[in-house]
């Protein structure tokens, strides 16, 4: 039970980052202008050192916005730092995906967010994105529903931009890919829907 109210007090926010510190400050003040959220944030940032110089800029940067920081030099790309942070760092109930050169431009409430999938377990993403999506897009489905105020698109596939994951299903169906970089296609093309 313990360990049940700790993964609802808190959020793991993983940050993917490869050595572009002229990008991080927008994404860092945007976060925090605009993500709001009652639970406590809990920021992983992971840095691939593609060039030496620019990611030492990026760790100087976010010393003191990460709550954890990891490295890895030679870079391993995104799919293995994700899978080594799901695997060995994330504790919360939901995760917020994150890259470097992100910005939010609007207000986001998570704490509504995050209680409709709390009502609706089946909800095990919930992406942002300022594109709108086609009725039949590579054959994804598109289904606008409201909740509580808020419109959702339903879509058949796992997008990997700004988001809340729920940890249980992305830990239940993360499988590491070829190469050892699970991407996007590779991740969806294995789920069990």
């Amino acid at each position: 039970m313990d360990r049940d109210k700790k993964e609802d007090d808190k959020i793991d926010v993983m940050v993917m980052s490869a050595s572009r510190p002229k990008l991080v400050p927008f994404l860092m003040n945007s976060f925090d202008k605009n993500v709001k959220c009652s639970k406590e944030f809990n920021k992983i940032w992971h840095e691939d050192f593609v060039y030496f110089k620019e990611s030492m800029e990026v760790l100087n940067c976010v010393e003191n916005w990460a709550d954890k920081i990891i490295c890895d030099r030679p870079p391993i790309l995104p799919g293995a730092a994700m899978d080594n942070i799901l695997k060995n760092h994330v504790t919360s109930k939901y995760i917020f995906n994150l890259e470097d050169d992100w910005e939010f431009e609007l207000p986001i409430n998570l704490d509504e967010i995050i209680r409709i999938m709390d009502e609706w377990p089946h909800i095990n993403c919930v992406f942002f994105n300022k594109r709108k999506t086609e009725e039949n897009y590579n054959g994804m489905i598109r289904i606008e529903r409201k909740f509580r105020g808020l419109i959702f698109t339903k879509t058949n596939h796992w997008p990997f931009l700004p988001g809340i994951w729920r940890s249980s299903f992305v830990k239940k169906h993360w499988i590491i890919g070829p190469s050892d970089r699970p991407q996007e296609g590779f991740f969806n093309k294995y789920l069990n829907w």
